[in-house]
């Protein structure tokens, strides 16, 4: 009588995924990029989803909408979530990402009216969040700057 019963559920969504995995194409882990956000952001997911066995997080041809904003950007040996961060920083104010519940991968700019409410008490009875080192990850990159075609080419990555 007055015992509570509770659950405790630990989860880790696919965002984790883009930020345990460095952003390469097997071959370097240097981009320069010069063009609009959204092709940067298809780009980056492209190589991840190239690059990685497993790879759970892409896109559709209406999850990224265009911002038609072209910025410069360069990343040397980042995870996917870093690079995905530091461009979508660069788009103007009003714009967010998510990744949804079939692994899609939206960029979208924010609605003028809500597109849904979460009352607690009603949809929500309690909410903690929490961080853990378990999902932390030990990985040594060697690339010496030389891109793979070259004699002397070094690209290795070891987890």
């Amino acid at each position: 009588m007055g015992d509570t019963e509770s659950v405790v559920l630990g989860c880790s969504g696919y965002i984790a995924e883009l930020a345990q995995n460095l952003l390469d194409d097997g071959t370097t882990v240097y981009f320069s990029y010069n063009d609009t956000i959204e092709n940067i952001i298809k780009d980056i997911l492209d190589k991840h989803n190239t690059s990685q066995v497993n790879a759970k997080v892409d896109y559709t041809t209406t999850s990224i909408q265009a911002t038609s904003k072209t910025i410069t950007a360069r990343f040397f040996a980042s995870t996917v979530l870093d690079a995905l961060l530091s461009v979508i920083s660069k788009a103007d104010a009003g714009w967010f990402f998510y990744v949804d519940n079939d692994n899609v991968f939206n960029f979208k700019q924010v609605s003028s009216t809500p597109d849904h409410y979460f009352i607690m008490g009603k949809d929500l009875s309690e909410l903690e969040i929490m961080d853990s080192n378990r999902s932390k990850i030990t990985r040594y990159l060697f690339f010496n700057g030389r891109i793979s075609v070259e004699p002397d080419a070094i690209y290795r990555d070891w987890e």
